[in-house]
């Protein structure tokens, strides 16, 4: 049953919750070009609008190729992040959002994220120029051939997410094997949101459970257990170290 727009203007912060993804739309097109108390209303329910979709802009990145050279993407490592970044561009977008159906918020949802996406990769190329000179040198290659620098650099790139994505692979064998370990590793982990994030996604939970437990978005999900399964990796590196003494 769809919600009047009387029945939205008297939502409050938690009934937005409950609101589905069309009504979240009704409620920012209502509110956005009020007073200052539904400015407030507009920008809470674009929040908890975001908030939604932060699964499927990960997807995005996860899935993004560069227009111009598929070869170029967003690192394995570098996903949730660029997800948060994706997330925090998107909660500014409303200033400029002036659409009112859900496939034009779609639609500016998805050229966002490229967008940020975009950056990142740009950044990325730019780094590699300023390490290795201009990309439209021509480089040897291992097997004797010469190529632009630039079409090396994306091959490199694509050895090194091989590398890193087998590298993963050896992460996760070494924790079912070492159990015990990582139970000790997570224990260290100082912050309790970063501890819990992690025991609970031990235990099964979705982003979104996980989200609603703590009291948190998903997107700051992402980010805890980023950041959290780094110290993970060093503190077994340690431990695994010290056992070996």
């Amino acid at each position: 049953m769809r919600h009047s727009d009387s029945d939205l203007l008297g939502a409050g912060e938690q009934d937005l919750r409950r609101l589905d993804e069309e009504d979240l739309l009704r409620l920012v097109v209502i509110c956005r070009d009020g007073d200052q108390k539904s400015a407030k209303k507009a920008r809470s329910a674009w929040k908890a609008l975001v908030a939604r979709d932060i699964e499927r802009v990960r997807n995005i990145v996860a899935a993004f190729r560069h227009p111009k050279n598929p070869g170029v993407r967003v690192a394995s490592g570098d996903v949730d992040d660029v997800t948060h970044n994706a997330y925090l561009r998107m909660l500014r977008m409303l200033a400029n959002f002036r659409g009112s159906a859900m496939g034009e918020y779609r639609a500016a949802m998805r050229t966002c994220v490229r967008y940020v996406c975009q950056d990142y990769c740009r950044d990325e190329l730019d780094e590699d120029k300023q390490r290795t000179g201009s990309l439209d040198d021509e480089v040897e290659t291992g097997d004797g051939d010469s190529r632009p620098r630039y079409e090396a650099q994306v091959a490199k790139r694509e050895r090194e997410r091989l590398e890193e994505q087998e590298a993963l692979e050896r992460d996760l064998e070494r924790l079912e094997r070492n159990r015990a370990l990582l139970d000790e590793a997570i224990a260290s982990i100082e912050s309790d949101d970063k501890r819990r994030v992690l025991e609970m996604t031990r235990e099964g939970r979705t982003t979104k459970q996980i989200a609603k437990a703590l009291g948190t978005s998903e997107a700051n999900v992402y980010q805890l257990r980023s950041r959290a399964l780094k110290e993970v990796v060093k503190a077994l590196e340690e431990l695994e170290q010290d056992g070996e003494r």
